[in-house]
C-alpha cells in the first residue's frame, strides 16, 4: 500500500510484515497509555497496581504481529479486554495472599517466612505423613520430588500411564496437604 507524505517527500510501501518503526510504537503507546490508566483506575485498581496492568497490557498488544493494523477501536477493546484480564489476575492472587494470611494470623508461620531457616516442625510432619503412605504412593512421591523424575519415567516405574501419574501426585499431594495440617493442629 503506498501512502503518501504530506511533507512532499517520496512516498513510502509500508510492509504489514515488518516490525513497527520506534516512533510508530511510541506514538501508539501514547494514544492509548493515559485512556486504558484512567479506565483501570475505573475499575478499582490503586495507581500503581493500574500502572502495571498498563505496562502489561502495552506490552502484550505490542508483541501481537498484526497490532500495526488494528483500528483505534479495534485496539481499545483489545487492550480493555487485556487489562481486565490481568486485573482479575491481580484480584485472585491478592485474594490468595489474603487467605494466606489470614490463616497465619498476620504472620507466616516459622519456616515459610525465612526460606534459610529449617521449617523443622513442616518436615516432620511431612516426613510422619510419607510413611503413612502405601509402598506405591511413596514411591511416586520419592520419584517425583527427590529425584526429579518426569511422568514418563514414573509412569514406566509404576507400570501406569503418564496421565495417571498426574492424577496420582494431585491426590497424594492432597492428602499429604490434609494429613500434614491435621499433624500441626493436634500440636501445643
Amino acid at each position: 500500500m503506498l501512502l503518501l507524505n504530506p511533507t512532499s517527500q517520496p512516498a513510502t510501501v509500508t510492509d504489514p510484515s515488518r516490525p513497527p518503526a520506534a516512533n510508530e510504537s511510541t506514538r501508539w503507546v501514547i494514544d492509548h497509555q493515559e485512556p486504558l490508566w484512567r479506565w483501570v483506575c475505573g475499575l478499582g485498581a490503586p495507581r500503581d497496581t493500574a500502572e502495571d496492568i498498563v505496562q502489561d497490557a502495552l506490552l502484550a498488544a505490542l508483541a501481537q504481529p498484526d497490532q500495526r493494523r488494528w483500528t483505534a477501536d479495534h485496539s481499545n477493546r483489545w487492550l480493555r479486554v487485556t487489562a481486565r484480564n490481568l486485573w482479575r489476575m491481580h484480584l485472585r492472587s491478592e485474594s490468595r495472599r489474603t487467605v494466606r494470611e489470614r490463616a497465619w494470623g498476620g504472620t507466616p508461620p516459622p519456616g515459610i517466612a525465612n526460606v534459610d531457616e529449617p521449617p523443622d516442625v513442616y518436615l516432620t510432619a511431612l516426613r510422619a505423613c510419607q510413611d503413612e503412605l502405601p509402598e506405591r504412593s511413596r514411591t511416586a512421591i520419592e520419584l517425583r520430588y527427590r529425584d526429579n523424575a518426569g511422568r514418563d519415567a514414573i509412569s514406566a516405574a509404576l507400570d501406569i500411564q503418564p496421565e495417571g501419574v498426574k492424577s496420582l501426585l494431585q491426590r497424594l499431594r492432597k492428602a499429604l496437604r490434609a494429613c500434614i495440617e491435621q499433624r500441626l493442629n493436634r500440636q501445643p
